[in-house]
C-alpha cells in the first residue's frame, strides 16, 4: 500500500516524482493507480475548471503510452473502458443522433455510428453511417444512456 502511495506519480519514462523511477522499476499497483488517476483528474469537475468528456480523457492517455505510462497497464485499462456500449444514442458535435453500432478495439473513441437524425432533428429514411475513424471532423459530444429495464421492480 505505501509503494502505491509513494510512487503514483512516478512515470514511465522516469520523469515523474518523488524518486525519478522508471519502468518495471514502479510498482504495478502505483502503475495502475497512475492511469486510473489521471482519468479522474481530466473527467472530473473541478473549481477553477469543467472535467474534460471521458473519450477526451482517454485520448490523452493514449497519447502518453510509453512516456507517462506503462504500454500493457493503458491497454488493459482502455479494455475495461467501456465509453460508448453498443447501441447507445449519441450526439455529435453535428448536432446529428445516431446509435452506437461497433466500437474499434484498437481506437474505443472513435466508434461507428448508424445516424437516426439529422443536424435538423429530421429522421433519416435511409442508413447513413459515419465511421469516427475516417471522419476526424466529428465527434461525440454526448451519450444518452437508457434507464435500466426493470428498474424500481
Amino acid at each position: 500500500m505505501t509503494a502505491i502511495v509513494e510512487e503514483h506519480h512516478e512515470r514511465w519514462n522516469g520523469k515523474g516524482y518523488p524518486n525519478g523511477s522508471s519502468g518495471n522499476n514502479i510498482h504495478l499497483d502505483a502503475q495502475i493507480v497512475a492511469v486510473s488517476d489521471v482519468y479522474e483528474a481530466l473527467t472530473a469537475e473541478r473549481p477553477y475548471r469543467k472535467g474534460i468528456p471521458p473519450y477526451q480523457a482517454l485520448e490523452m492517455i493514449l497519447a502518453r503510452t510509453g512516456k507517462d505510462f506503462n504500454p500493457l497497464v493503458v491497454q488493459a485499462f482502455r479494455e475495461s473502458l467501456i465509453l460508448y456500449p453498443e447501441n447507445s444514442i449519441v450526439i455529435l458535435n453535428t448536432g446529428e443522433m445516431g446509435v452506437i453500432v461497433a466500437v474499434p478495439l484498437q481506437m474505443p473513441t472513435r466508434p461507428l455510428i448508424r445516424l437516426l437524425f439529422n443536424n435538423k432533428s429530421r429522421f433519416l429514411n435511409k442508413e447513413i453511417y459515419v465511421d469516427l475513424m475516417q471522419d476526424l471532423t466529428r465527434f461525440i459530444v454526448r451519450v444518452e444512456f437508457k434507464e435500466a429495464a426493470g428498474k424500481g421492480c
